[in-house]
């Protein structure tokens, strides 16, 4: 199966002969995948790119919407392009993940691609995953309660939102979680603070929340 390391050299090399004789040109990296058809799996798009960013490979443009894995456009970097060419100078290029390859992931399910909202999830709260979300969403929590501007300005929605977001911390407490009540409350307080912050130091945090909300319940909160 495609793992993360492999599947992020591939976007950098892809994103390199995307643009042909144009490297400063800017890159949909979500569209370019999607139309490449490079394996991945959901939050891999934009893991990768905000790592291309710390690396200083990429300039990235963020923007609230298109899912887990949108939202972003890219322009290469001049520490970029030179490590585009050493990926392929050494012979690495989208056919590492070709179909029919050893690294071409199973058929989804398509059950467990994108999960009915009624779905009952067991979490294990023992698990890195369910770990670190739950930091996060301490984290969240803890910053978005201290916005007293955003409470001021809009008192009723905030209290709603907010009261949302911990009904639905209080889920997580359970073994067994249902999906649809997840979305419901966590998500729907999440997504709202995420566009109120957006342009925030919080904002990109909710995001990265979501999306590590959708790895632990193995679904996409955006249709």
């Amino acid at each position: 199966m495609t793992t993360f390391k492999e599947f992020r050299k591939t976007l950098l090399a892809s994103i390199y002969q995307s643009l042909e004789d144009d490297v400063s040109a800017d890159c949909d990296p979500l569209e370019l995948v999607e139309r490449l058809k490079i394996p991945y799996r959901v939050g891999w798009v934009r893991q990768a790119i905000e790592q291309m960013e710390e690396d200083q490979f990429v300039k990235a443009s963020w923007f609230i919407g298109g899912g887990p894995d949108g939202g972003v456009v890219i322009r290469l970097t001049g520490r970029g392009i030179e490590a585009a060419e050493e990926l392929l100078e050494d012979g690495w290029s989208i056919s590492e993940q070709a179909p029919g390859s050893e690294s071409e992931p199973a058929a989804p399910n398509p059950s467990e691609v994108v999960p009915a909202s009624d779905r009952v999830v067991t979490l294990d709260h023992n698990s890195p995953a369910y770990r670190d979300v739950i930091d996060i969403l301490n984290d969240v929590s803890s910053q978005i309660r201290g916005n007293n501007e955003l409470a001021a300005k809009t008192p009723l929605a905030f209290g709603q939102h907010t009261a949302e977001i911990e009904a639905g911390k209080r889920l997580l407490d359970a073994p067994q979680v249902d999906v649809g009540a997840v979305e419901s409350t966590l998500i729907s307080g999440l997504k709202w603070f995420a566009e109120q912050a957006a342009g925030t130091a919080v904002g990109p945090l909710i995001l990265f929340l979501l999306t590590a909300l959708g790895g632990l319940f193995n679904v996409s909160w955006w249709g």
